[in-house]
């Protein structure tokens, strides 16, 4: 475990979170906190309280300490003992953090029914993922449905479905594209014949027949300008 112990804080320094360490008797364990020195750079000394003086050792006890330093010490369960608690003392000069320390005795049975409950609970999430999958593997042989029905699980061939419902959306695409191009074609041809009876054989009047052929010219410029946006 990891936790974050502060020194030469000059807003005050707060009580470090308690390390708690479970471990069989005479088991060791390793153990680490980051000491952060929120003030000028100094040497540290850490050591063990009397409480953990047989039970708890720090890897290297001086230290010159700038920003932050990792500290590393191993903690082993004394034989008879259920519970032990105390302190790491981190001394900065004339300051002294204390960092609370229990030690919990914890039986090897324990541990082992731990890691068999750990084992059968990664088994079950395997299980559980083939089930996924089997499910998955199934649904890909679901029947083609009618219409926009949704497929059942229990149908055939639902690669045929997908193929299908494929197919049908290329064609409204296709007739969809047919329209767009059908629509500024018979506004072309109507304006062509309007102003060829306006102003060529003169069998409409010039002035309706100029207006209805700006109307017309103006209807394909928005209709044209319409499409490219969309598109």
């Amino acid at each position: 475990m990891s936790q974050l112990v502060q020194i030469n804080d000059s807003a005050g320094e707060a009580r470090p979170d308690p390390i708690v360490l479970r471990l069989p008797q005479g088991e060791e364990t390793d153990f680490e906190f980051k000491l952060v020195n929120l003030g000028d750079p100094t040497n540290v000394n850490i050591r063990p309280s009397v409480e953990l003086s047989g039970a708890v050792r720090i890897r290297k006890a001086n230290h010159y300490v700038v920003l932050e330093e990792t500290i590393e010490g191993k903690a082993r369960m004394p034989r008879g003992e259920e519970l032990l608690e105390g302190e790491i003392l981190v001394r900065s000069g004339e300051a002294v953090t204390e960092i609370p320390v229990t030690l919990i005795s914890e039986s090897r049975g324990n541990a082992a029914e731990e890691q068999e409950a750990l084992v059968e609970r990664e088994v079950d999430e395997e299980e559980e993922k083939e089930g996924e999958e089997d499910l998955s593997a199934l649904f890909k042989t679901a029947p083609e449905p009618e219409g926009d029905e949704i497929p059942r699980i229990d149908a055939p061939i639902y690669e045929e479905y997908q193929y299908r419902r494929g197919r049908r959306a290329l064609s409204l695409a296709g007739i969809e594209q047919w329209y767009a191009l059908m629509i500024p074609a018979a506004l072309l041809f109507a304006l062509i014949i309007l102003l060829v009876l306006t102003f060529y054989s003169r069998a409409v009047p010039e002035y309706p027949g100029a207006l209805a052929s700006s109307m017309l010219i103006v209807t394909l410029i928005i209709y044209g300008a319409a499409t490219l946006l969309k598109a």
